[in-house]
Parts: C-alpha cells; structure tokens; sequence
C-alpha cells in the first residue's frame, strides 16, 4: 500500500504522460498551471529516465528537449513562478472592489492568471489591477 499523497502524484503524471510540451517558457508555463508545478518536475524527471531505457543509442538527441524543459523549470521554480490562481499580486477582494462578484471573480483571476502566463501581464498588484478595471469596462465576466 502506497501513500495516498504518492499514488495521486503518480496517477497525475501517468495521465499526462504522452503529451507533449513544446520547448518553449510559456509553454512549459502553461503547462506548470494547468498540471501543478510539481508534477511537471517530476514529469520531466520520468521522462529522462524513459528517454534512458527507450534511446541508448541516441541518448544525448532524445533527452535534449526534456532537458532543456527540466533547465526552465528549475528557473521558472528558483524565480517563484506564479503558477496558481493565489499566487497573483491581486485577489477576489480588490476584484470585488473593482464591482466583479461571485464566480466573475474565479473567471478574471483564471484570465489574469493566464495573460501572466502568456507573457502579456507582469505579476504586480497595479499591473493586474489596471487590467481587470479594463476587463470590466469591457464586461468581460459578467452575466449577459
């Protein structure tokens, strides 16, 4: 019997194994919001070890893009990467500010997260603010 913690992490990792992520920050980015920046990690992990038991022969070609994805992460980690939605330097209560409400405020933090992610917001409270009373003069969010 295994560790409930342990056979979770294995089983997010099992179910992501075949996809693939481009070599590219954002993606790898992405990637680290979508799954969970520790599963990516170790993700990358089993796919080296993978790499040694598949490619003998071409080891050096077949592991180059994992790491280099593994060198990204491990800078994206040291650099505190926001990869959650609580990481943001802006919350639902400066949203509700704002005059977002209820699961508008879930939405604008998803989107805020993802433009950051994309490389179209820096992380900084007034950055995200500004976008957000953008967001909604625009009506983005909010029920039609």
């Amino acid at each position: 019997h295994f560790d409930r913690a342990l056979r979770d992490s294995v089983e997010r990792q099992l179910a992501c194994f075949d996809d693939y992520i481009p070599v590219e920050r954002a993606a790898l980015h992405r990637a680290m919001v979508s799954l969970g920046a520790e599963t990516v990690g170790m993700l990358l992990h089993t796919k080296l070890a993978d790499n040694v038991a598949k490619a003998p022969a071409g080891l050096e070609r077949a592991q180059a893009p994992w790491k280099a994805l593994l060198a990204m992460w491990e800078e994206l980690m040291q650099a505190g990467a926001c990869c959650k939605v609580k990481d943001l330097a802006i919350n639902g209560d400066e949203l509700q500010k704002i005059g977002f409400s209820g699961r508008e405020i879930g939405t604008v933090l998803e989107k805020l997260l993802y433009e950051h992610v994309g490389g179209k917001l820096e992380n900084e409270e007034t950055v995200l603010r500004c976008r957000a009373e953008r967001l909604w003069r625009s009506g983005y969010g909010r029920k039609g």
